[in-house]
């Protein structure tokens, strides 16, 4: 599993990244799913013999939780089909389940940060639920009928109905905890300065100086297995480390993965091939993905792309016939490459400013243009933005470059440059009697409008044109229209106004 987010071309909102195989010399990611119109975010692969389990988490355009599904994937990544929203007798479990083992032929521990769920696949419910858990951790199965978890730094050990067998204070906040390959009664729990190996008990069976790992990392980050080969992921002097242990946990090997003004998501090793996604910390969504060979422990390759200055060189208003305000501002911005290799491919990228709900105009442009080391070079884009009334009179647009060569960018500060401009234009406000139109629309549900009002047009943030039926003074959504945030156009005694309204079922 690869949590974060991912460079592309839509530039996509923070979802989490499901990490499914590897296809010859690709990886193969999806960032969501999609069923009905509503949004399912993948959380958790579950590797099976025959096929594979996605656990995923439906949530609205707004981030309200509405529930859990496991979906089967055929070996092609297929959907196939998805399981009952899970439930605990008809009480939907709204937390999203993050965490996933199996306990037996039948059942599923489950877990979120404070919920833990036996969940039964064969009969497609959940059998039992416990909330009384912070900063949950699955430590793994003991047997068909048992396993452990941890809580805060509580070792705590179940049976098959959610019966607490017994408990054992840690003394330590794990950072992971797991089973130790080729063992069933061990499990491995890091902290940050720290190195066990526990019982199936919770109590310590080995401590692992931290002086042998103190000339490789200042602090640890997480653990991660190959086959029964520990790797180790943390920070040493403002560095990302992985180190190779042998089985006597001590260092063979380390690397440094990049900058810690990135941050260090997750690590998969697989084929002699260590893969790592970082997180830029800004908010422009995007990650990046490295890749380190394990049989020489080399330094992965980096680059450092900025960028310098932001100009405006024309604001055109583009009013549309429906009274709606897409403006396209044509800017000239210069990118510079800070590294000693020639930059051969870049994003550029932007997001809208104005809160305009989860469809806010974004693009993320691919460019393949050569930049020599320590050159700069000025490129030109349109941006064409739509804003919701009432619009501020100053606007502030901002861009930033990424992923430089496809790689990691090892200095990120300087990737973003924002401008505010003012329009050249003049929106009112909604008149005060408008406000007595609601925000909340239904579908299928006949409106009140106020007298000689009517629904004309609606229009997705983006400004995309909606179907919808009116009948008369009171309006039928069209259950063609997906719930979601959108721009309803009234009309009264021939006079336009706009408003921002929410769709649900």
């Amino acid at each position: 599993m690869v949590y974060g987010r991912f460079q592309n071309g839509y530039l996509a909102k923070t979802k989490p990244i499901i990490r499914y195989r590897l296809l010859g010399d690709s990886i193969a990611f999806d960032r969501s799913i999609t069923d009905k119109g509503e949004v399912y975010s993948g959380n958790l692969l579950i590797a099976e013999d025959a096929a594979d389990l996605l656990l995923a988490h439906e949530s609205s355009c707004l981030s309200r939780a509405t529930g859990n599904y496991l979906y089967n994937l055929d070996t092609a990544l297929n959907k196939v089909s998805r399981t009952n929203r899970i439930k605990l007798s008809a009480k939907t479990i709204t937390a999203a389940m993050t965490q996933a083992t199996k306990l037996n032929q039948n059942s599923y521990i489950m877990a979120s940060d404070d919920v833990l769920v036996i969940y039964d696949y064969s009969q497609q419910n959940a059998k039992y639920k416990s909330r009384d858990h912070n900063n949950l951790m699955i430590a793994g199965r003991l047997d068909d009928t048992s396993f452990a978890v941890v809580s805060d730094s509580i070792f705590k050990v179940y049976n098959w109905e959610m019966v607490l067998a017994f408990s054992y204070n840690l003394n330590l906040h794990p950072i992971f905890i797991s089973p130790i390959k080729g063992s069933s009664i061990n499990f491995l729990a890091l902290g940050r300065q720290s190195f066990s190996v526990l019982k199936s008990n919770g109590t310590t069976r080995y401590s692992h100086p931290w002086t042998f790992l103190e000339n490789t990392f200042d602090s640890l980050h997480s653990g991660h297995w190959d086959a029964d080969t520990l790797y180790l992921s943390g920070f040493k002097n403002d560095q990302w480390i992985l180190a190779r242990l042998n089985n006597q946990y001590f260092v063979e090997k380390s690397i440094e993965l990049g900058d810690t003004s990135n941050q260090l998501v997750d690590v998969i090793i697989e084929h002699n091939k260590a893969y790592f996604l970082m997180k830029a910390n800004s908010a422009i969504p995007y990650d990046f993905l490295g890749m380190a060979d394990l049989d020489t422990l080399s330094k992965p390759n980096f680059w450092d792309i900025g960028v310098d200055s932001l100009r405006v060189d024309e604001i055109v208003p583009n009013f549309t016939q429906q009274g709606l305000l897409n403006p396209e501002f044509k800017v000239t911005t210069t990118v510079s490459n800070h590294s000693t290799d020639t930059l051969r491919s870049y994003f550029v990228n932007w997001v809208s400013t104005v809160d305009t709900g989860c469809t806010a105009p974004r693009f993320s442009y691919l460019i393949h243009d050569t930049i020599a080391p320590f050159e700069s070079k000025e490129i030109n884009l349109s941006i064409t933005d739509t804003l919701v009334l009432p619009v501020p009179s100053q606007y502030k647009i901002c861009l930033s470059v990424t992923s430089p060569n496809g790689g990691v960018d090892n200095k990120p500060l300087g990737n973003e440059i924002c401008e505010i401009i003012d329009l050249p234009i003049s929106i009112h406000d909604y008149p005060a009697a408008f406000k007595s139109i609601p925000s909340v629309f239904r579908i299928g549900e006949p409106i009140p409008l106020p007298e000689s009002v009517l629904l004309s047009d609606l229009f997705l943030i983006d400004g995309r044109q909606c179907q919808i039926n009116r009948l008369a003074s009171n309006t039928l959504v069209s259950g063609q229209v997906k719930p979601g945030l959108y721009i309803a156009v009234f009309t009264t005694d021939n006079e336009i106004m706009r408003k921002q309204i929410l769709i649900t079922h």
